[in-house]
C-alpha cells in the first residue's frame, strides 16, 4: 500500500498526543500510523478513522456489547486478537475513554514484566 493511501484522522493523534504525554509513553509511527508506546511496546495507535488499542481479551468481550465498539480489523478478514477499535465522533468521546486507554498501558505493561 502506497504511503499516501495511509489515512488516520490528524485530530485523534493530536488529542492523544495531549493526553497521553506521561513519562513512560513515547509516540512514534507504526505500519506508517501514529502509535503510542509504553517501554518500547505499542498499546495504541490512529489509523483509517479509528482508534485502536490493546486490552485483555475478557475486557474486549465486555466491550464488544458497547455499540462504540468493534474488533480491530486492519484489513477485511484480518482481526487482531487483543486488539478494539474506537471510533469517535468527537474529542469529547475520545477523552470518555481514557480510562481504557491507562488499562491498555497498564496491560502491555504487565504483558511485557511476564516475558
Amino acid at each position: 500500500m502506497p504511503a499516501s493511501a495511509l489515512t488516520y484522522r490528524p485530530e485523534l493523534k493530536r488529542l492523544l498526543d495531549d493526553v497521553l504525554d506521561m513519562p513512560s509513553v513515547s509516540a512514534g509511527t507504526a505500519f506508517g500510523y501514529p502509535c503510542y508506546r509504553v517501554f518500547g511496546r505499542v498499546f495504541a495507535f490512529v489509523g483509517g478513522g479509528v482508534l485502536a488499542f490493546k486490552l485483555p481479551p475478557e475486557q474486549i468481550e465486555m466491550l464488544l456489547h458497547d455499540a462504540r465498539f468493534r474488533p480491530f480489523e486492519p484489513r477485511p478478514g484480518l482481526v487482531w486478537r487483543e486488539w478494539l477499535a474506537f471510533e469517535p465522533v468527537s474529542p469529547e468521546e475520545c477523552l470518555a475513554i481514557l480510562p481504557l486507554l491507562n488499562d491498555a498501558i497498564a496491560y502491555v505493561i504487565e504483558k511485557e514484566l511476564v516475558r
